[in-house]
Formats: structure tokens, sequence, C-alpha cells
């Protein structure tokens, strides 16, 4: 842990341009409160960040983080536990079209109360939710589609777990998600939970768990 950092330059990886890989960079840091926009402005050969800006007092992320990251396939543990984080950025993925795998993303937010419809509109070829938004424990409502572009998918496990202000779940969340094969614990420890719609898995009939 490097907890006497208070900032971050923003050309600190401006000449690092072969860059491929990001991880466990600025975890676990209290003093960090703000990302600068252009922090990857220069890395566009990344293709996988994990465990970045997780358990910080970060707040505000900005919205073209990742906008000049076009190749990125893996986001995994992004901003996992920075509890001062109440909202995403709508367009935080536009750019990352090629993105593959979506795990633990927004995981243990204990500040979150919602998610943008549109968060996952232009990544049409992930495949992988597993726990993206597991223990937000403010966590009230889900976009009914916020998968609909996600056709791709495969794996919902954990995705929502121990979510357990969520009240209700949408009939139709994962309607066009036709190829999961995983739904272990999606909904598992939902205190609040009152009612499970009677279709919600209807058009996943490929799942195996």
């Amino acid at each position: 842990n490097c907890n006497n950092i208070t900032s971050i330059p923003e050309g600190l990886f401006k000449y690092n341009t072969n860059l491929t890989s990001v991880n466990q960079i600025f975890s676990s840091n209290n003093n960090i409160t703000n990302i600068p926009e252009n922090l990857f402005k220069y890395n566009t050969n990344l293709r996988q960040v994990s465990y970045l800006f997780a358990a910080t007092r970060i707040s505000n992320i900005p919205e073209n983080l990742f906008k000049n990251n076009t190749k990125l396939q893996t986001i995994s543990l992004l901003f996992s536990g920075s509890n001062g984080i109440t909202s995403i950025p709508e367009n935080l993925f536009k750019y990352n079209t090629e993105v593959l795998n979506f795990n633990f993303v927004f995981s243990n937010l204990q500040n979150l109360e919602t998610i943008p419809e549109n968060l996952f509109k232009y990544n049409t070829k992930a495949i992988n939710f597993q726990n993206a938004f597991t223990s937000n424990y403010k966590l009230k409502t889900i976009p009914e589609n916020l998968f609909k572009d996600n056709i791709e998918a495969n794996n919902f496990s954990g995705t929502f777990q121990g979510c357990q202000k969520l009240e209700s779940i949408p009939e139709n969340l994962f309607k066009y998600n036709t190829k999961v094969i995983n739904f272990d614990y999606t909904f598992y420890d939902l205190s609040k939970l009152k009612v499970i719609p009677e279709n919600i898995f209807k058009n996943n009939v490929k799942a195996e768990s």
C-alpha cells in the first residue's frame, strides 16, 4: 500500500505506449480522491486492467477514463470496495467494444444506489459478468435493459449477490441473453427481495447452473 500518495500525475503513463496490462495499482489507498481523466490516454495497447482503484476514497469516475483503450478485453475488480462512489458514468465503457470480461467490476460499493441502463450498450462481445455488482448494499433497482445488447453473454454467476436492498428484479433482465450457461448465485442473499418474476429465465434455455 502507498497510503501517502494524495494525487496521480495525469501524464504518469504517457511514455509507456506498449503497456498491455495494468494490475493492482492505486488500490487500498486512503488518500487518493481523484483520477485524471487522461491517465491512460496514450496506452492504446491495453488489453487488461485488474484491481484498479480498488478500496480507495475516490468518489468521482471520469467518463472518458478508458476512451482511448479500445483494445481492452478484460476489466476486473475495477473500483471494488471504493465506497465513496455513488454513481457510474453511463458512457464509461462506450469505446471498449472488445471487452469480453467484466468480472467484479463494481463489487462491494456500499453507497452505489443506481446503475445506468446503457452502461454496457456498446460491449456487444462481452461474455462474462461474474460478480459484477456483488455486495452493493444500497443498490435499489436494476435497469431492465442493462444487458440487452450483450447477446454473447454466458456467465452471470453472482452478478447481484448480496445486494440486500433490492426488492424486485425486472422480468426481462435476461431476455436477450440466450447463450447464458451459468446463473450460480446470481441473486443469492437478497434479504429484501419480495417477488421473483416467473419468466425471468424464459429465454435462457441453455443454462446449466
